[in-house]
């Protein structure tokens, strides 16, 4: 949205056709024998000038007030607090929209605490990481706009685990900075830790709990205790006017050194409306000249007005930054498959082994998070933070998750809402292919997505069993199943226009693909070299109107003989 840099310049209007009326010197008479004939002559031309005049003037004091556009990117986020969100997704959370209601709360807070580091974390029958702790605000509400109750199970309440789990988020974190906000309903319903336990781990790394209750039944004895032990307090979230009090607080508190690169696009319109006024300028400059007098202040005003449109300006020191240029979206097949050991130690972790290596050798995109068997989990949005990615990926327990045959279309859908709107996006896939069924429907699916497939077999074509605890996993007929890579896999990448590659112990194999898709779609993720700007054309523009609305010299007045 366009704006005034300088809006106080318009001030300056008021003043002009002030000292327009009280500034003028007197004008000694000429007597003339016939004035009324020599009135009609310079009339037109007199009230020609003065509307020129007038618009010189509203020209210059707007292009004075710099109308400007301007956009912030954040390159490196401050560093202000370490905070942990712990949200209560137990199925409780459901009844009178609770969780629509912490939800709303939680996104409120991350929009407010722009140069916070944060971490959410989702508990129900068991604690779950949801977001590594990270700058990363726009993934962080993406995870949270798709959070519903039941992501970790929802038949009971772990609070307690969840403070405890909380805790191990700050590993690394500056130790005088670290919050923690807990939303939830009820009470510790699992009763696998004592809270003294748990509140204990948490006073050791110095974590502050703010605690909010949401609904109308709440333990409020157990927030408020919560709360006071760990020196933090507590809220009510159906008292918007006392939850407000929470930033307040938290901004009261000791923060860690900023280090920030906060990078501000400004585009200046000035040009345009001085543009105009140079014009102007040189019809005025015409008429002074035919008249000669006046010529001086005049062309003054012009050349000061030209200098100006050039848009002196100083430059800073130069930063150079890297940009991220596109979406990478990766899926990891978390299917009861995935547990054979046909790779070593098994599928799985080989593929999270894979990631990490692909991790390293992305340098210019930023890379999202998918978990997929019959339903598909949003594990982290498009971000450039791969730290934090790594740490996400490491915290991935295969055993916490409800898992049948991977449903192949449900990943192309839910990956389709991700990512830059309008291109054609990368997906790679680290899966053995087992339930793609028809490749060329999958491939036509992919294709109208605007999504071009990458794979990568993390299975072998001799193919191995699948663990069930200590047994052997066997189908309704009672036979051991063996798993093997389905070569639907290849196909249906192939038919989007991507590559597969099998597994290989080299890990240059993913080198070669991350290069690939960087090639293809990193176009715009290059290294840029910023330098702070600072505008001077205010200097001669300023010194242009002063030389130009002064009246220098006196004129005559004529008066009839």
């Amino acid at each position: 949205m366009i704006h005034f840099a300088f809006p106080w310049a318009f001030a300056l209007l008021p003043l002009y056709w002030f000292c327009k009326w009280r500034c003028t010197p007197p004008r000694p008479s000429l007597p003339v024998s016939n004035l009324e004939f020599l009135q009609r002559a310079a009339g037109r031309v007199g009230s020609r000038e003065r509307w020129i005049r007038r618009l010189i003037v509203l020209l210059i004091v707007t292009a004075l007030a710099d109308p400007v556009v301007t956009r912030e990117r954040t390159l490196h986020n401050a560093r202000g607090y370490s905070v942990a969100l712990l949200l209560d997704a137990s199925f409780s959370m459901r009844e009178g929209h609770r969780f629509a209601t912490a939800k709303r709360v939680l996104a409120d807070f991350i929009r407010r605490r722009p140069t916070d580091r944060m971490a959410l974390e989702v508990f129900g029958d068991r604690a779950r990481l949801a977001a590594p702790m990270s700058y990363d605000k726009k993934g962080l509400l993406t995870i949270l706009h798709y959070l519903q109750p039941g992501a970790a199970g929802g038949r009971d309440t772990a609070l307690y685990e969840a403070l405890f789990a909380g805790a191990k988020l700050f590993e690394g974190e500056p130790a005088k900075n670290r919050l923690m906000i807990l939303l939830t309903d009820g009470i510790d319903t699992v009763g696998n830790l004592p809270l003294s336990v748990a509140l204990a781990r948490v006073k050791k790394e110095g974590i502050r709990i703010y605690t909010i209750g949401v609904g109308d039944d709440f333990r409020r004895d157990v927030l408020e205790r919560i709360a006071r032990q760990s020196g933090g307090k507590f809220y009510d979230a159906s008292r918007p006017e006392a939850l407000a009090k929470i930033y307040a607080a938290i901004d009261r508190q000791e923060k860690s050194p900023i280090e920030t690169l906060r990078i501000t696009r400004s585009r200046h319109y000035y040009r345009i409306l001085l543009g105009i006024a140079v014009f102007l300028l040189l019809l005025l400059l015409g008429l002074k000249i035919r008249q000669r007098q006046g010529i001086a202040p005049v062309a003054l005003t012009l050349l000061l007005s030209l200098i100006a449109l050039y848009g002196p300006s100083l430059s800073g020191r130069p930063t150079t930054v890297r940009r991220s240029g596109g979406d990478l979206l990766v899926a990891l097949d978390v299917s009861r498959s995935m547990e054979a050991r046909d790779l070593y130690p098994d599928r799985f972790r080989f593929a999270l082994h894979k990631f990490e290596r692909l991790l390293d050798s992305v340098h210019r995109m930023q890379v999202g998070l998918l978990l997929f068997a019959d339903r598909v989990w949003l594990a982290a949005p498009p971000t450039g933070d791969y730290a934090a990615l790594r740490k996400l990926a490491e915290g991935i327990d295969l055993q916490r998750l409800e898992r049948g045959r991977s449903d192949w279309p449900a990943l192309i859908e839910v990956a389709s809402r991700l990512g830059e709107e309008g291109k054609v996006r990368p997906l790679l896939i680290f899966s053995d292919g087992e339930g793609i069924g028809d490749p060329r429907r999958l491939a036509r699916q992919a294709r109208e997505k605007r999504l071009r497939l990458y794979g990568y077999g993390t299975a072998t074509q001799t193919g191995a069993t699948i663990p069930d605890g200590t047994k052997l996993l066997r189908s309704e007929k009672g036979d051991v199943v063996i798993t093997r890579l389905d070569p639907a896999f290849a196909e249906a990448v192939r038919l989007s226009g991507g590559r597969f590659q099998p597994a290989r112990n080299d890990d240059g194999d993913l080198r070669r693909i991350a290069q690939e898709i960087e090639k293809e779609y990193a176009t715009a993720g290059e290294e840029e070299t910023l330098r702070q700007r600072t505008e001077l054309f205010g200097l001669p523009l300023g010194l242009a109107l002063l030389i130009f609305v002064v009246p220098w010299r006196k004129r005559r007045g004529v008066t009839s003989a």
